[in-house]
């Protein structure tokens, strides 16, 4: 069974159970996602052995995309982001600068999962340093709203359940990149190799 996990600490985000259709034929082989029309997998984030949260995709696969939005909040001209606080006082300077994306579904009426995903820069100089110390840090918050009626009967997103973890360093933002591309790649390998299978 193909499955990629993520670990934190204690905290785990697991990837597993996928299931590709294409868009060619049933006994094409396939070389990336480009020629996957739908992508069906779990998600699991454990911590510890208890599972915490978990879905299914159905028809808004995130993982595939995952890799490229998180290259985006790690590239991403802070400049061109939300200045979040400004503190002068005396010679004591705090800056934090903000920027967040999230990956969510097309269709608001099929939220199977959601990523946000929020980067703060801060710069903080004490009145006796030449210069501020730098660093970003992450946050990532996996959820599902869940789907209720106003009072005119139209669906909306009223509340839900999420898992946020705080405190996320670029290099641990990467490997949970290198994850969802390593899943996706272990995807393809699978569905190729029951294609051989089934000549047999």
């Amino acid at each position: 069974m193909t499955r990629r996990t993520w670990r934190k600490g204690d905290l785990l985000i697991s990837y597993g159970s996928p299931v590709i259709t294409t868009f060619g034929g049933d006994d094409e082989k396939i070389e990336s996602m480009r020629d996957v029309i739908y992508f069906y997998y779990d998600i699991t984030i454990l911590h510890g052995k208890k599972t915490i949260f978990s879905a299914s995709t159905h028809d808004f696969p995130k993982v595939p995309s995952l890799p490229a939005f998180l290259e985006h909040i790690l590239t991403f001209d802070m400049t061109k982001g939300y200045a979040l606080e400004r503190t002068v006082d005396g010679g004591f300077i705090r800056n934090v600068d903000y920027a967040q994306i999230v990956l969510e579904d097309a269709i608001g009426m099929a939220n199977e999962y959601y990523y946000k995903i929020e980067r703060y820069d801060y710069s903080v100089k004490q009145a006796d340093e030449e210069s501020p110390k730098k660093w970003s840090e992450y946050t990532l918050t996996i959820g599902r709203a869940l789907l209720g009626r106003d009072d005119d009967g139209v669906f909306r997103e009223d509340f839900g359940e999420a898992i946020v973890i705080k405190y996320l360093t670029a290099e641990e933002l990467i490997a949970l990149k290198k994850t969802a591309e390593a899943f996706c790649g272990a995807a393809i390998c699978d569905y190729n190799e029951s294609l051989e299978e089934g000549k047999r």
